[in-house]
């Protein structure tokens, strides 16, 4: 195996998504099964609780994975949130080898053309509540990749892959720049239930809610 240092883009993503965790070409690794390896701990086991200190405003309504969601961040960036989206096949294969769980997986469209400032991919993974108050987290497929690292001494044979994922998923600066329109893929470590109580989407430093696309 090649001996690779952690990218500093990588380091900063996991800095930034509190080691939080993105193409449809088959890795090649030398094994097809799953690995197991000793990862670091990361916002993939998220817990089932409530967001704290936060009262649904008007705008805040129950919705379907079938409904289109959008939001309007106040410094004139936009987007749209379509759900039961199929993963990248690279990145699924990913996710198996480094023995996450496969989860569920959505698209986002972000209109940034009217955006007074960049948006920082990280502020881009929308948090969802069921009328239970079980809480599901969304991430960039950028953090995705970035998270199936594995530390120094893992002796999982799929390191050189993850390192090429990181490598696809990453590219740029990590930003939807004013003035850009951009199109990524968010995944939940945990299934969506089919109805939502509500969601927010952090854009623009605001917690900004989610609304059904009329």
């Amino acid at each position: 195996m090649k001996a690779r240092t952690l990218p500093i883009l990588a380091i900063a993503a996991l800095a930034l998504s509190a080691c939080s965790n993105n193409g449809n070409e088959d890795s090649q690794g030398k094994s097809s099964a799953p690995t197991t390896y000793d990862a670091p701990s990361d916002a993939y086991d998220d817990v089932g609780t409530g967001m704290p200190s936060q009262t649904p405003t008007q705008d805040t309504e129950p919705f379907t994975l079938d409904d289109t969601m959008q939001f309007t961040g106040e410094k004139g960036s936009t987007g749209t949130i379509t759900f039961n989206a199929s993963p990248p096949q690279d990145l699924a294969l990913g996710l198996q080898w480094a023995g996450k769980p496969a989860g569920s997986w959505a698209s986002i469209h972000v209109d940034n053309r009217k955006g007074a400032d960049a948006v920082p991919f990280s502020n881009l993974g929308p948090t969802l509540l069921d009328d239970a108050g079980t809480k599901y987290e969304l991430r960039p497929d950028s953090d995705v990749a970035a998270n199936l690292y594995g530390d120094s001494d893992s002796e999982d044979s799929h390191q050189d892959a993850y390192y090429d994922l990181y490598d696809k998923y990453n590219t740029g600066n990590g930003e939807v720049a004013a003035g850009e329109v951009k199109d990524m893929l968010l995944y939940s470590s945990k299934p969506l239930p089919q109805k939502l109580a509500r969601g927010t989407i952090g854009i623009d430093a605001t917690e900004t809610p989610l609304v059904i696309s009329k």
